[in-house]
């Protein structure tokens, strides 16, 4: 799924609460992935137990510190009628590009374990 918008209008991205500003990119990737058991002295699969992580993109620009240098515990996106909740977050990837006009410019990978979606 992607989000593509100007000035946050289409939606509205809260970093532990607090509203994430001057973002143009957001895009988030769902990865499928299984842990597998298996049997001893065989190496016999006898089970395995799914596993599925979120990756989020961003792409802001702003003038001051990077939200995304800090640990994160929860990151909201409300668009429409839906809310996204991703909790379990982890900073995998934070770059910063400095413009000539003296803008910055974040490109931010954050990934989290867990999803909660609550339609208003």
């Amino acid at each position: 799924m992607e989000f593509y918008f100007e000035n946050s209008a289409d939606l509205i991205i809260r970093v532990d609460g607090d509203i994430l500003g001057g973002v143009t990119y957001f895009k988030r990737t769902v990865k499928n992935d299984a842990d597998h058991i298996y049997q001893f002295l065989t190496d016999k699969p006898v089970a395995s137990i799914p596993r599925r992580k979120y990756r989020l993109e961003f792409k802001l620009r702003c003038s001051g510190g990077c939200v995304f240098d800090n640990e994160i515990h929860t990151i909201t996106v409300s668009g429409g009628d839906k809310t996204e909740a991703y909790t379990n977050c982890v900073v995998k990837e934070c770059v910063c590009t400095a413009h000539p006009e003296g803008a910055l410019e974040y490109s931010a990978a954050v990934e989290a374990e867990e999803r909660s979606v609550a339609s208003e």
